[in-house]
């Protein structure tokens, strides 16, 4: 039940002369008191003039208030709360009435009044709306000049792309334009990671390493096995369709070598004649002899 003094002539005009703002806290209070009803609760009691009562609800019953003063009287009263809250940093037990009280704390962070109405909050927020629309058409129209800069300057070069990205993006992409759909985007940036993984990893490999590891299976006892297998330093695939025999293979007596065993070859044609063999058609060899 809201209960308040009646007596007012005690109310001074006397104020106290404070620094700084002075705020008050107040935990609990019932439900049913409104914002009016503590500003005209602290005038009674002989406290202080209150300029804005913040109330936060915390339940149906009751609801936590913050209470800003506007100044306080010159009171016995008003100093003891000032002394309790401020110099001691404790709560001061503020009675209401017989059976209820308020514990007042000190509000170490008040929120500061605005010097601007709501009428004057929406026309500072139309101004802010149209510089920000000044500003992006504005970086629009820089982009395009930007794109056209980058285009002359690296025609034919993947650089531009790389340098476009970047700018429009902040990433350095460089294998074409980036879609502006983020999703799409995103997808073309994994597809770019995974294909910069792999030339990572061909760009580390030596051409002569582990040779065996490709070939190795292609030899069996000193003779190549036929079959077809796919050789990946290469590039491609090696494929045999003939199987060699072991007299087809090259030997180093059918290659211009003379064998140390002279034996008589029959030099006589068919029609009887002796043939004899040109100087330039022997071999180097034989010649120097």
């Amino acid at each position: 039940m809201k209960c308040f003094v009646s007596n007012t002539n005690i109310i001074s005009s006397t104020r106290i002369t404070m620094s700084k703002q002075i705020s008050f806290y107040i935990p609990r209070i019932y439900g049913e008191y409104t914002a009016d009803d503590i500003k005209h609760t602290f005038r009674l009691l002989w406290v202080g003039e209150v300029r804005r009562v913040d109330i936060n609800k915390t339940c149906d019953e009751y609801v936590s208030a913050f209470v800003h003063m506007d100044y306080m009287y010159d009171s016995e009263y008003a100093w003891n709360i000032i002394n309790v809250t401020d110099k001691l940093d404790a709560c001061f037990k503020l009675n209401v009435d017989i059976d209820n009280y308020w514990l007042l704390l000190k509000n170490k962070r008040p929120v500061q009044d605005t010097h601007l109405n709501i009428h004057q909050l929406a026309e500072n927020g139309r101004i802010m709306e149209d510089k920000i629309k000044m500003c992006e058409e504005k970086m629009e129209r820089m982009e395009m000049v930007i794109h056209k800069l980058l285009l002359k300057a690296y025609d034919g070069n993947d650089e531009k792309y790389r340098l476009y990205n970047y700018m429009s993006y902040g990433t350095p992409y460089s294998k074409g334009y980036l879609c502006e759909n983020k999703e799409l985007r995103e997808k073309q940036m994994e597809d770019f990671q995974h294909e910069k993984k792999e030339l990572g990893e061909l760009t580390e490999m030596e051409p002569w390493e582990d040779m065996n590891k490709y070939f190795g299976h292609l030899f069996t006892n000193g003779h190549i096995r036929f079959d077809e297998e796919y050789v990946p330093s290469l590039g491609g695939s090696l494929k045999f369709t003939d199987e060699i025999d072991d007299d087809d293979m090259p030997s180093l007596v059918s290659q211009n070598v003379v064998s140390d065993d002279t034996s008589e070859v029959d030099d006589t044609s068919e029609d009887g004649e002796t043939s004899s063999d040109d100087d330039d058609d022997m071999p180097v060899s034989c010649l120097d002899q």
